[in-house]
């Protein structure tokens, strides 16, 4: 039997577009349970893929003493797919949101790897639901990774995946489910399906949950979130509806600059060879640096903590 979001959505989506997933079960186990072993990491994976999204905003449901709810979910409003992206979406080896033309607009860099973060559900759940809108398309399709069996030679057949447009938003709005996942998300489907052209997000279900979704901790997850992703201004996560701060928050910082602004004393220092590098010879351009082997710049700004400006003095005198 289908789980609940798959049900909702089926019923509200047109007639279906076919995609063909061809997979190793051999290597969906190697990815999933051998690399992202800890629930934790899954969960992680899942928030890079919206970080690596642009996503301004990332909000993170998992189920916990206080709910009955059976499903984790995972929504950022960062770039959407569309029909070629969620067929992109099973690629192994590359990331349908980061071609070279996307990157080139993104306001951050790629942080994920591999493009396999999305078979990090796998160690969570049997299902995954992918939610998605670019404009006013908004598209799903569903994963059962119970349909990959093993194969004498590795590779499983192909398995075809069904592509549906939601036809008529409000119904799905007011569907009790899809409602359910959304106010978990402290969301509201009124926001997710206004009729602004550039709108896009994402969401992610994860039903049919493993016995490893169990051992997921709120206060842990809080901890390797807020642990685990880069200090940015401009990318907020939540889980459960509580706000998650950067542990890089609380250290605290004596001086703050951007790169551009680093000295030729400074510059001169890091094109010095040393114990984990060879030196890059860096040029102020603007307001970021620029290397032969880094081209496209590193920007951004230089945080100074009372050990690493005690380390400074000890070992340069100071010199910035």
């Amino acid at each position: 039997m289908p789980p609940p979001i798959v049900e909702t959505l089926t019923s509200l989506g047109d007639a279906p577009r076919p995609i063909e997933v061809t997979l190793s079960n051999e290597l969906v186990g190697l990815l999933s349970n051998q690399m992202y072993q800890s629930p934790l990491k899954a969960i992680e994976e899942l928030v890079v893929n919206a970080y690596d999204a642009d996503a301004d905003e990332c909000r993170v449901s998992v189920p916990d003493a206080r709910t009955e709810e059976q499903f984790v979910a995972v929504y950022d409003d960062g770039i959407g797919m569309d029909y070629e992206g969620l067929r992109n979406l099973w690629q192994i080896g590359r990331s349908n949101k980061r071609t070279e033309e996307i990157a080139k607009l993104m306001k951050r860099k790629q942080i994920g790897k591999f493009g396999i973060g999305k078979l990090a559900s796998y160690t969570l759940a049997r299902h995954v639901t992918y939610v998605t809108r670019t404009g006013r398309k908004v598209l799903f399709v569903t994963m059962d990774f119970d349909r990959f069996q093993p194969h004498a030679e590795g590779l499983a057949e192909p398995i075809t995946l069904s592509v549906h447009r939601v036809s008529n938003l409000r119904q799905l709005g007011d569907q009790p489910q899809f409602r359910v996942v959304l106010d978990a998300l402290g969301l509201e489907a009124r926001a997710l399906f206004s009729l602004k052209h550039d709108d896009s997000w994402t969401l992610c279900v994860l039903e049919s949950l493993k016995e490893t979704a169990a051992e997921v901790s709120v206060g842990r997850l809080r901890w390797v979130l807020a642990t685990a992703m880069p200090l940015r201004a401009d990318f907020a996560l939540y889980l459960n509806r509580d706000a998650v701060v950067s542990s890089k928050e609380t250290i605290p910082r004596m001086v703050q600059f951007p790169v551009g602004e680093l000295g030729p004393q400074r510059l001169a220092k890091l094109a010095e060879p040393n114990d984990t590098s060879a030196g890059t010879k860096w040029r102020v351009v603007k307001d970021h640096l620029v290397a032969e082997r880094f081209p496209s710049g590193v920007r951004g700004l230089v945080d100074g903590t009372p050990a690493e400006l005690a380390s400074v003095v000890a070992t340069e005198g100071g010199q910035r």
